[in-house]
């Protein structure tokens, strides 16, 4: 009888913590541009993709070329990672100051193989 108490106490337990649990995730703001459950705003410099060309040399990935960025993204921080999924590198570089296109050169070239990601995230200016 003992252990058929414990076992219903535990189990009423476990129902009222899972009650608790949304109703204090429901009170975040889920509002977009918004980190967390302040209020920070995150702005853009831009709303549109631009273009990434690989720089290739011996069948190697070596940096790459992001092109199409607008002035307002001008002295911003550019990082590029390139994945071949045996090898993983990550260089940034400041975009100029009328924006246009940025070079950015890998310190260890990428094999090409089949797959490989490019990820380019642009932080301030």
């Amino acid at each position: 009888m003992r252990k058929a108490a414990v076992v219903i106490g535990m189990l009423g337990l476990v129902a009222c913590s899972s009650q608790l649990v949304p109703g204090l995730a429901a009170s975040l703001n889920r509002t977009s541009r918004t980190l967390g459950a302040g209020s920070a705003s995150v702005s853009r410099c831009t709303s549109t993709a631009g273009t990434v060309t690989e720089t290739i040399s011996s069948s190697n990935i070596t940096g790459v070329t992001v092109s199409g960025l607008p002035a307002a993204c001008g002295n911003a921080t550019i990082s590029v990672t390139a994945n071949n999924q045996s090898t993983t590198q990550t260089q940034t570089a400041t975009v100029p100051a009328g924006g246009g296109s940025v070079s950015v050169t890998f310190t260890t070239s990428l094999a090409i193989a089949p797959i490989v990601q490019i990820d380019a995230v642009i932080t301030g200016p």
